[in-house]
């Protein structure tokens, strides 16, 4: 799994989302949000290309995200994001 956090902003809580594996261009996130998680997450299957826009839609809000986008592309697109990151 892959673990965002992305930072609240004026208008949005803050999010936490736990990223399946992709498959057929499909991602299930278990995503909890607002202060403290706390709460049950929400259950939810994107569309890779959905998800990876909402989160590159943060970062050019100015929105801190926990991981770099380049990451979560490669995730997304199915990379093994440890291995390829260690050589």
């Amino acid at each position: 799994m892959l673990t965002v956090q992305i930072a609240a902003s004026a208008n949005d809580p803050e999010h936490l989302m736990l990223i399946e594996r992709p498959v057929n261009g499909r991602v299930a996130v278990r995503e909890w949000i607002g202060e403290g998680f706390g709460s049950p997450p929400i259950e939810r299957e994107y569309d890779t290309v959905e998800l990876y826009r909402l989160i590159e839609g943060a970062s050019r809000q100015g929105r801190r995200v926990g991981q770099e986008l380049y990451r979560v592309r490669l995730w997304l697109d199915g990379i093994d994001v440890e291995r390829s990151s260690a050589g």
